[in-house]
């Protein structure tokens, strides 16, 4: 299935299979972060309201346990126990 532009001779430039994303592996991590009215918060370089110091301490959280899943998962990547012919893309 094509996914994205098709060339004049009707190739796919790129399918789901050869995509970066589907050779992507992907892992829920348990935290993430929605933010409403972004126009109010993260405007300057300091907080403009609790609110706002609140969100900066909550990304803040969220950054330091993303980067210890991806410190986490650097040996699995490196082992190459993903690199799997029969499922490339992890699905």
């Amino acid at each position: 299935m094509c996914w994205q532009r098709e060339s004049q001779s009707g190739d796919c430039y790129a399918d789901k299979s050869s995509s970066l994303l589907a050779l992507s592996r992907m892992v829920s991590i348990p935290e993430y972060v929605l933010v409403q009215d972004v126009a109010d918060v993260l405007a300057g370089e300091t907080p403009a309201s609790d609110r706002d110091a609140w969100l900066r301490r909550r990304i803040e959280f969220a950054d330091r346990i993303l980067l210890d899943y991806a410190k986490a998962l650097i040996p699995i990547r490196s082992s190459g126990l993903t690199e799997h012919a029969d499922f490339p893309s992890g699905l």
